[in-house]
């Protein structure tokens, strides 16, 4: 029988690593069961928050290739440009 994990400790872990393997393997329980009690209890797990920071990323990389594109056609706009 297992030991229950309390809250704090599942915050700590899905925080504290990279993966939901090593998070999980620091309490001593399964992936699934990690990923399953992290959903039950509303805990971002380290597949969600890598999976946020990847779009946010995107994101803002977006936004910076749309301000230099504009750039670009402002530079070739100007006067005097061959």
């Amino acid at each position: 029988m297992s030991r229950p994990i309390p809250i704090e400790e599942l915050k700590q872990a899905a925080r504290k690593y990279a993966t939901g393997r090593d998070a999980s393997g620091s309490l001593g329980i399964s992936e699934v069961t990690f990923s399953r009690l992290c959903r039950k209890y509303g805990i971002e797990t380290p597949f969600e928050r890598n999976r946020r920071l990847d779009r946010q990323i995107a994101k803002e990389l977006g936004e910076f290739a749309k301000q230099l594109r504009r750039a670009v056609v402002r530079i070739e706009a100007a006067p005097g440009r061959s």
